[in-house]
């Protein structure tokens, strides 16, 4: 008995280990679970279908389930019991079996579904059934099965077919038969309106079966939980055990029902041990539990819908999934720890590099959870992996490796740097370049086949992180900075001891980041403006020289690798999204793209890495939460269509006026008032397993222009639509980016009533009244105005001539003054004129000037025809004194008071004989307030007038110059520097302040020495660009820059710079400005 039990339990372990080793490296496939929180209802599912429309139901407790892809809704039986079984006909109708109750789903007036019993007319003696457990859609009718009767659904009538010994999982629709269980009778098939018993079903007498499967066109697959699998040839009778690698495991893992997949492959749920899937060798394809995603083992129905996804009923809820997508992954779950940088096969066993350290891929191992295991002393960063000849190499955050069987080895350390990628040689394949944190190092084989590094290069520390040799030999590397390194070719001569000789190649961006790429012996760069290639002189330039079909120029590659058919692999940047596809190479050198089901990968694995392409197919994708694997073998050529479903139209009054698309029905019923203008849409893709990425577009036919941008909102409104005919269109665009069949819903919109026929004949009628009486009431009121209009003519006639007198006398009085003011205006001319004239007289010559200094200029500019400005000057022993005034106000004011001013500098400096100039100053200006009465304290006939001047007083001989001001200053400029004399800050004059002392400056002088004296009419000017005033500074930095000129040149530039100042602006004082070079 123990030797019995011990060879029993051995069997199973072989079995479960090969079972296992078949599925070894798949990872878990995408699951999607549906707790009952989220679709409101119980959590044991009985039955799954799908509509034509691609709309899932479920029974569940409260009723049917319904699932549209956005949102669930129950629709209860009649009697409000459990819905145990379902099914679809052709035409999309689902039937349900439920406790003591069957019929179907139709539509009331809205188009909502809502239950329709069939039982209810069945005779009383019919109607003490229990529970329907199958139903099955047949050619031959709908048959509702309850382990009392079988009722049939056929033209419009029920047939009852009663046993008294039909089994637990009472019947089995395969090959267009259905089959019957009966206990004692064994297997029966419907024939010609009955059931009759199939060639060796007395082997199924007494056994319950859980599932027949179709195998071939004469063969079904049976399962029992006695016998497991067996192949039953329905022609012959034959039976046999189908072998298979899990047939001990189903049994005892109680299996509980069965589908066939979209890749016609045995699907059994069990009710302790999840799902298995079984190709038709008897291969496990794969095993799915709670270990693989799955939220629960005990399972009682699958389904595979028209997309070949699978639906899971479980005892807590419902699990979709993807088990026609080529992509299972692992993750932290199976013992992938840290973010995974690189993958490699070597020697058949699956490496992967993470941040965490090195780890393995263990077929043996049965549990899951510790599919990867990390080589010991391996808890630091990995980066890269090589393989060289028999050699497994890898860089490390401390060092360079070698990992040998299960144990890993440190051949370098480089003082704790990071060895980030490592590279063999094809020019010389013995040597290993590695890419370090503090620069590039170089490894060999030796003779004994040992690894060894033998050199890193001295002179070049940067970080760099990878490498990449071009058809040249050249090394190229990219760095932790906004720079390529080149090295050279001769810099790896190992006989003149690696002599280093590097460029560096600047491109403006961080490349580091990204990789560098070999494709057909060139190099790209890429990069976040595009792939990049070396043009002359060793500059990168943009290439677009792969021709790939409809890609944006959008569309950034930061990734790309070649694999042995000629394809690309492809990760990219788009807007704001990170995705990869596959560029697949045609016959005319160009390539077209393939995202589906690379849109999936993002879902499990971000920031991916290059991919790991095998030759079998099996491409392995790696990144932040672990790795996905792609099997190229299993990728479908095109995916099914699926449907967008319109599933409520509300208008504005919240009223629902349907559920669904209103192709089918009478369109007199979706006819709608002006008043009951804003129509809502509500509309769900049936496409599942990422529902949230299903993006939608629609178009009011009538209205829109063209189709909406893509959004993920699954409603749309409009208000206040122009009476007509619409059709609104929408379609959907799932995560594979494909484009759903178009769903449409058609209605009217009446016009208000002030636009009906009969609102715009009465417009007309009134409008016509109206033009009449308006004709008649201008008519009239023309008649009106002609005879007051006449009246006024004559009256404004008379006004008009009288007023005609008026104007002439008026004209002929204007002439009279015109003429006198004329004569008056050229007597007032003639005397400014002449007081010009006497103005003119009185300033000294200017020959007495040049002829003291030949290399001189006094630059003057009146504002008008007599000026307040003057200047002043007079030999006097062997001083030569010179004035700069600004008399205050200008024209006739302004010359009375230079006249005045020019008549005491007369008398004081030259009469008086002083050669002190600050008693010059103080002298005058007594002698002004004396002649303008400026000390009267009455205030009667008092002129508060002034006087600005700046007085020099040049002694050649002595070699020095006396200067005193009042107000003004004096500008000294010797060897190319400006200093600046200021004036007193008292005027001459003006009566305000009878306290003033005047202060003067013994200056030396020398030959080349030059003086400037101004008043303000220069540097008070408006205009230039911004038209502002010159001011001094800006008079300064003239004055220096065109020092060296003689004195001629400077006054024309002095001029000249005054009048493109001004420009159209008028002048607002006038200027005087004497320049003076010591001979």
């Amino acid at each position: 008995m123990i030797t019995r039990f011990i060879t029993y339990l051995l069997g199973i372990i072989i079995i479960i280990s090969s079972s296992a080793f078949a599925q070894n490296e798949l990872g878990n496939p995408y699951i999607k679970n549906h707790i009952p929180k989220e679709y409101n209802s119980s959590a044991t599912i009985w039955d799954i279908t799908q509509d034509n429309n691609g709309l899932m139901y479920f029974g569940v407790a409260e009723g049917v389930l319904q699932y549209d892809g956005s949102k669930w809704q129950v629709i209860p039986v009649d009697n409000q019991t459990t819905a145990r079984a379902l099914d679809v006909d052709k035409n999309g109708v689902v039937y349900v079996g439920a406790k003591s109750e069957f019929g179907y789903l139709g539509k009331d007036s809205l188009n909502h579904p809502v239950y329709i019993s069939l039982s209810k007319n069945l005779e009383e003696k019919y109607k003490d059934f229990t529970d329907v457990w199958n139903v099955y859609v047949t050619n031959e009718g709908v048959f509702f099965l309850s382990f009392k009767r079988i009722y049939r659904w056929y033209n419009e009538q029920l047939y009852v077919y009663e046993y008294d010994d039909i089994t637990a999982h009472l019947g089995f629709y395969v090959n267009e038969n259905l089959y019957l269980v009966l206990k004692n009778r064994g297997l029966h098939v419907f024939k010609e309106d009955k059931f009759v018993p199939v060639n060796g079903g007395m082997h199924y007498q007494n056994t319950t079966i859980f599932s027949i499967l179709p195998f071939g066109t004469d063969n079904i697959i049976v399962a029992t939980r006695k016998e497991g699998l067996e192949i039953h040839n329905i022609k012959t009778g034959e039976i046999e055990p189908f072998k298979n690698d899990v047939n001990e495991q189903i049994k005892s893992n109680k299996i509980y029902h069965g589908t066939i997949s979209e890749n016609d492959e045995l699907v059994y749920a069990t009710l302790k041990n999840g799902v298995y899937v079984i190709d038709k060798n008897g291969n496990l394809v794969m095993h799915i539990n709670q270990k693989r995603g799955l939220q629960n083992n005990n399972v009682k129905y699958v389904f595979k819908d028209n997309y070949g996804g699978l639906w899971v009923g479980t005892a807590v809820g419902i699990s979709y999934i993807d088990l026609n997508l080529p992509l299972t992954y692992f993750s932290s779950e199976n013992g992938v720890k840290g973010f995974v940088r690189d993958v490699i096969r070597h020697k058949g066993q699956l490496y992967i590099a993470t941040g965490n350290g090195v780890y393995y891929l263990d077929k043996n191992e049965l549990n899951l959870q510790q599919k990867f295991k990390q080589f010991a002393n391996t808890d630091e960063q990995f980066w890269d992996f090589l393989v060289v000849g028999n050699h497994l190499l890898a860089g490390g955050s401390h060092g360079f490796y070698e990992i040998k069987g299960d144990k890993i080895h440190k051949i370098k350390n480089f003082n704790s740097n990071a060895v980030f990628h490592l590279m063999q040689s094809k020019i010389d394949s013995n040597r290993i370049c590695l890419a370090l944190k503090n620069g590039i190092a170089i490894a060999e084989i030796t003779k004994n086949d040992e690894m060894k590094v033998v050199h890193q290069f001295k002179g070049y520390d940067s970080e760099t992180h990878q490498l990449q040799e071009d058809k040249n030999g050249n090394v190229w590397a990219t760095t932790a900075f906004d720079y390529l390194i080149k090295i050279e070719n001769s810099s790896f001569d190992k006989e003149k001891d690696y002599p280093l000789s590097f460029k560096k190649i600047e491109y403006g961006e961080k490349l580091s980041s990204e990789e560098i790429v070999k494709i057909d012996e060139k190099l790209f760069f890429t990069s976040k403006k595009g792939l990049l290639s070396i043009g002359e002189n060793d500059e990168l330039v943009l290439d677009n020289s792969f021709n790939i079909e409809n890609l944006s120029e959008d569309f950034n590659i930061r990734r790309m690798q070649k694999d042995n058919n000629g394809n690309l692999w492809i990760h990219y940047h788009y807007e704001k999204t990170i995705g990869q596809f596959l560029a697949l190479k045609t016959g005319d050198n160009t390539y077209k793209i393939k995202e589906d089901p690379f849109t999936r990968i993002n879902e499990k694995v971000s920031h991916t890495n290059s991919p790991y392409i095998e030759e079998n197919g099996i491409v392995w994708y790696s990144g932040g939460e672990g790795l996905v694997r792609y099997d190229y073998n299993k990728d479908i050529s095109k995916r099914k269509d699926y449907n967008v479903n319109i599933r409520k139209v509300t208008l504005h009054s919240d009223s629902i006026i349907s559920y669904g698309s209103n192709n089918m029905l009478n369109l007199e019923q979706f006819t709608y008032s002006f008043k009951n203008n804003a129509t809502s849409f509500t509309f769900s893709a049936a496409s599942y397993g990422n529902e949230k990425e299903n993006k939608y577009q629609y178009y009011l036919e009538g209205y829109n222009k063209g189709w909406s941008e893509w959004t993920y909102l699954s409603t749309k409104e409009y208000n206040y639509l122009p009476e007509s005919e619409y059709i609104f269109r929408v379609r959907a665009k799932n995560i594979y980016n494909q484009i759903s069949k178009e769903d449409q819903f058609t209605f009217v919109i009446l016009p208000p009533w002030y636009r009906e026929i009969w609102a715009y004949a009465v417009y007309c009628l009134a409008f016509i009244i109206l033009i009449y009486f308006s004709i008649k009431l201008a008519t009239y009121r023309l008649l009106r105005s002609k005879k007051k209009l006449e009246d006024t003519v004559k009256a404004r006639t008379k006004d008009i001539t009288i007023a005609k007198e008026k104007v002439e006398n008026q004209k002929l009085e204007l002439e009279n003054i015109h003429l006198e003011l004329s004569e008056r205006n050229k007597d007032v001319m003639d005397s400014i004129k002449y007081a010009q004239h006497i103005q003119a007289s009185i300033l000294p010559p200017l020959d007495k000037f040049y002829a003291e200094f030949k290399e001189g200029f006094i630059y003057y500019q009146p504002r008008d025809l007599v000026s307040g400005d003057f200047y002043w000057f007079e030999k006097i022993g062997n001083y030569f004194i010179m004035a700069c005034a600004d008399s205050t106000g200008h024209g006739v004011p302004g010359a009375f008071m230079s006249m005045i001013g020019a008549t005491l500098l007369n008398k004081v400096v030259a009469d008086n004989k002083v050669e002190s100039c600050e008693q010059a100053l103080t002298t005058l200006d007594e002698e002004l307030q004396r002649s303008l009465r400026q000390n009267n304290t009455t205030g009667e006939n008092v002129s508060m007038d002034g006087i600005d001047l700046a007085l020099i007083a040049v002694n050649l001989d002595k070699g020095y110059c006396h200067y005193s001001g009042a107000y003004r200053p004096l500008y000294f400029i010797r060897n190319n520097e400006l200093t600046v004399y200021n004036g007193n800050r008292n005027s001459i004059g003006g009566g305000f302040n009878q306290d003033k002392v005047f202060t003067g400056e013994h200056i030396k002088i020398k030959s080349g020495d030059q003086l400037y004296m101004f008043t303000d009419g220069y540097t008070d000017q408006f205009g230039g660009e911004k038209n502002k005033k010159f001011k001094r500074e800006r008079l300064k930095k003239l004055l220096l820059a065109n020092c060296s000129e003689p004195m001629a040149i400077q006054k024309q530039i002095v001029e000249k710079t005054f009048s493109d100042w001004k420009g159209d602006n008028e002048q607002i004082d006038d200027v005087l400005l004497v320049g003076i070079q010591i001979p």
